[in-house]
């Protein structure tokens, strides 16, 4: 699993890499210093994959099950999205296939 350290999210930012059977996820990682709006636009796939949002509420430096918030699923053609608006704290995005089950990873 690739994990990215994203850092403070101030303003808009674009990654692009791949999920697939080789790398079935990557893990995002990203604080917010004051409550703001979020977007995540998950497109130009060519099979199903799925974005999950996690707030570390405990600190522990892990995207644990319970701190779990949302998803959306996208496909060839559809685009996953999630738009909320989150207060500070340190969050993760996991990007996922539709083949792989994960429960939580530490960053770092």
């Amino acid at each position: 699993m690739a994990t990215f350290e994203v850092g403070n999210l101030t303003n808009t930012r674009t990654f692009n890499d791949f999920v697939g059977n080789a790398e079935p996820n990557d893990l995002y990682r990203f604080k917010l210093t004051d409550v703001g709006d979020f977007r995540l636009s998950l497109s130009g796939l060519s099979q199903t994959a799925y974005a999950q949002l996690y707030l570390d509420t405990d600190n522990n430096g892990l995207a644990d099950s319970n701190e779990y918030i949302t998803e959306d699923s996208g496909s060839s053609g559809v685009t996953a999205s999630i738009t909320r608006s989150l207060g500070a704290g340190t969050y993760f995005v996991k990007v996922r296939n539709s083949h792989f089950h994960w429960d939580r990873r530490s960053c770092g």
